[in-house]
């Protein structure tokens, strides 16, 4: 359950900050992922991340 809640909690983190930098590029960028790792799958309508990298 709790990992239910911090998955939920990064994603709606992830989609905030989408929306505050106007795209996905920039995003990713302030979040300190590649782009291609942050991006949205139209299938399920949810924002996904295949975690961190170059930290």
């Amino acid at each position: 359950m709790l990992r239910s809640r911090i998955s939920d909690y990064c994603h709606l983190r992830y989609f905030v900050t989408v929306v505050e930098e106007g795209g996905f590029t920039r995003a990713a960028a302030r979040l300190h992922l590649a782009q291609p790792g942050l991006r949205w799958t139209r299938s399920s309508g949810s924002l996904c991340s295949t975690g961190p990298t170059g930290r």
